[in-house]
């Protein structure tokens, strides 16, 4: 009997003596807290969080905030994930996982944590708008580096991520990437077909449906971007490359009928305007057209607009 007693004492003991060690770390935590000592914070709350079983809510949030500002964005993610789970506080939770998964570069998670976000926020709130904005800086951000690197699905797979949003400029600009891509991968394409025009037709055609397809699916995206937001700076530039895409029944100005040479000057010529290259097309233009004198600007910038348009 004695033996039992003895042993139903320790037992207490033990359990308060956790519950002394859970208190002082809980202590500790709040007090890193206050001072953002954030590294400390994430080290103290977890070792709590461990023995209170990770019952302390608000606890959890506050270490997800913590590992965020100490940069340890694993910890973070793990965090802000327990509080979304366990319903607390959960349009900044997913914000702050959101955020997390964005630093540790982690595309998949990243969409998944705003997708889901997006869905149970409600429309107003502040954090509605900061995940949009998450998602609009990564993906327009990803699909460039993409691009860059010649991954021209990847690209279009980040930049159509973001038509996800009801942001309509966020929306514009992810068309106008989309369509000024395919633009410059069609002129690409095109330009390197040129010089077989003639010595390989069959090889050139086949080429020159791959530019027409760039062109024609350039053009839709374009045209979106523009009915978007037709008073943003960058609607100007869509509605004069739609033109160039476009002749006036609708159809590609980029056909068959057209000569490889003329092609080539026009997407080139285009290109640089879009750019605000006015020099270069100068160039392009007498090294084209060796017989046309630089009589001023106004009239070296008809010619460019006749080409264009004609």
């Amino acid at each position: 009997m004695k033996k039992i007693v003895l042993l139903v004492a320790l037992c207490l003991c033990v359990g308060n003596l956790f519950a002394q060690d859970a208190d002082k770390l809980r202590d500790e935590g709040d007090a890193a807290l206050k001072a953002k000592d954030y590294a400390t914070v994430v080290t103290k709350y977890g070792e709590y969080l461990k023995q209170n079983n990770y019952q302390d809510t608000a606890r959890i949030f506050n270490c997800g905030y913590a590992a965020n500002q100490a940069k340890n964005y694993a910890e973070a993610a793990k965090y802000f994930d327990m509080a979304v789970k366990m319903n607390y506080n959960v349009d900044d939770s997913y914000v702050g996982e959101a955020m997390a998964y964005r630093n540790l570069n982690k595309t998949e998670e990243f969409l998944t944590t705003v997708k889901e976000g997006l869905k149970v926020i409600p429309d107003g709130n502040k954090n509605k708008t900061n995940l949009e904005k998450l998602l609009y800086g990564y993906c327009i951000k990803q699909g460039q580096a993409a691009q860059k690197k010649g991954d021209l699905a990847g690209a279009e797979k980040m930049y159509k991520e973001v038509l996800a949003v009801s942001n309509k400029d966020y929306q514009s600009n992810a068309y106008y990437s989309l369509g000024a891509m395919l633009y410059g991968n069609g002129a690409k394409i095109l330009q390197a077909a040129t010089p077989i025009a003639t010595s390989e037709p069959d090889k050139y055609n086949a080429e020159k449906a791959k530019a027409d397809k760039d062109f024609k699916q350039a053009k839709e995206y374009l045209t979106k971007a523009v009915e978007l937001d037709p008073k943003d700076e960058n609607s100007k530039k869509n509605r004069l490359l739609v033109h160039t895409l476009v002749d006036h029944t609708g159809d590609l100005t980029i056909s068959s009928q057209r000569k490889p040479a003329y092609t080539v000057f026009r997407v080139t010529v285009f290109r640089l305007k879009l750019e605000n290259r006015e020099p270069r097309v100068k160039e392009k233009v007498k090294f084209l057209h060796p017989n046309l004198k630089d009589t001023g600007k106004d009239k070296m910038s008809e010619f460019v607009d006749q080409h264009q348009y004609r």
